[in-house]
């Protein structure tokens, strides 16, 4: 899949980048383990429960392209700056 409008600025950090794009993977989750795995991955990247955004990555609503066509999917990125929690 294909993140476009974002670069990879570290090995695990992305972050907006207008005419860059980035190659990765996407993962589909099955219902009834949505919210728990989300829940995870919220608190491996240290965002408080039911906050997008922490100290180093902020949780975004992306869309992606596959050969299959647009997927909405969610992505850690870094936080814009005025979104940076202090």
């Amino acid at each position: 899949m294909t993140l476009a409008g974002y670069q990879r600025i570290a090995p695990l950090m992305i972050a907006v980048r207008p005419n860059a794009e980035v190659l990765g993977e996407l993962y589909f989750l099955k219902p009834d383990e949505y919210a728990a795995t989300l829940a995870g991955c919220d608190e491996l990247e240290e965002l408080h429960p039911g906050q997008l955004v922490g100290h180093e990555y902020e949780r975004k609503l992306v869309t992606v392209t596959t050969s299959e066509g647009p997927h909405a999917a969610w992505a850690y990125v870094q936080p814009e700056p005025d979104a940076i929690i202090e």
